[in-house]
This record gives C-alpha cells, sequence and structure tokens, in this order.
C-alpha cells in the first residue's frame, strides 16, 4: 500500500512539474453562450454530428460550470461541473500535464489519466480549448505510445 502511495504521489508531482496551475481567472475569456456541434463515435466507428448550445460560467474561485443543451428531445440536457484543485494542478479530477496559451490568447488544458478496458490499460486525454471566440472540449484515447484517437468533441464559437 506504501509503494502505491509513493508511486501515485511520484506521478502526481511529475505531472504537475510539467504544467503551470490554471485558476478561474483564465477562464474568464470563455464565460458566456456558445453554438455549435457535438460529434461523437457510435459503435463501428459512424460518426455522429448534432447541434448543441452550451453556457460557460464560474461559480466561486475554483469551479466551472458548463451547460449543454441539444436540440435533439432525446438527449437530455445537463451540466459539468469542472472543479480546480490541489492549487490548480488538477482540472476536472484529472491532472493537467500541459497548459499554454495559443496564437489567438485562447487557453489550452491537457489532462492525461489511464483506464482500462477488460485487461488493456487505455489512456484517455481530455483537452479543454477556451478563448474568447472559441472553444473546443474533446476526449481522445490511445494506448500509450502517442497515437491518439479522438472519442467526442465539441466545437463552439459564439
Amino acid at each position: 500500500m506504501k509503494t502505491v502511495f509513493i508511486v501515485a504521489l511520484s506521478a502526481f508531482l511529475a505531472a504537475s512539474a510539467a504544467a503551470q496551475p490554471v485558476s478561474v481567472k483564465e477562464l474568464k475569456p470563455a464565460e458566456g453562450n456558445w453554438k455549435g456541434t457535438y460529434s461523437f463515435e457510435m459503435e463501428g466507428g459512424k460518426k455522429t454530428v448534432k447541434p448543441v448550445s452550451v453556457r460557460i460560467s464560474s461559480m466561486g474561485r475554483n469551479r466551472i460550470l458548463v451547460s449543454y443543451l441539444f436540440s435533439d428531445p432525446a438527449q437530455p440536457a445537463y451540466t459539468d461541473t469542472l472543479l480546480i484543485t490541489h492549487n490548480g494542478y488538477v482540472f476536472a479530477e484529472r491532472t493537467i500535464t500541459q497548459k499554454s496559451v495559443t496564437e489567438d490568447g485562447a487557453l489550452l488544458l491537457v489532462t492525461e489519466s489511464q483506464a482500462h478496458t477488460g485487461n488493456q490499460p487505455l489512456w484517455v486525454r481530455h483537452s479543454y480549448l477556451f478563448g474568447k471566440n472559441r472553444v473546443q472540449l474533446a476526449r481522445h484515447t490511445g494506448d500509450g505510445n502517442g497515437a491518439w484517437h479522438v472519442v467526442n468533441e465539441y466545437l463552439l464559437s459564439r
């Protein structure tokens, strides 16, 4: 048990050292209403794209609310609460592995975690791009060898 804790702590500290902390203040330019598309892959590789409206708002000093509204009545509306914890090094319950600013001033956050499908390890990467004029939220999967596949993605503009 002690070894598992030390390995987990080492991984957290290594990832924390690779990225800079984030604050709600840095996400302020993305607050407001957005329209765009939500795309996801169905079984068999068929890609589906749906229109979506999104509202991003901050709640306090460490909480971002992302509310999704779909025009399709079969797709229920929902809200994600994305917490910033561990002094800004953890976003949405995952350690930030990359933080950068794009040429147009948008903030890019990337988190990575490991999951399992059966006995196979599976890497999951979430990327969050928050800008004044565009937002992109995506989930990717990979085998840990550098190749990533987009599983679902929100592409939004004002």
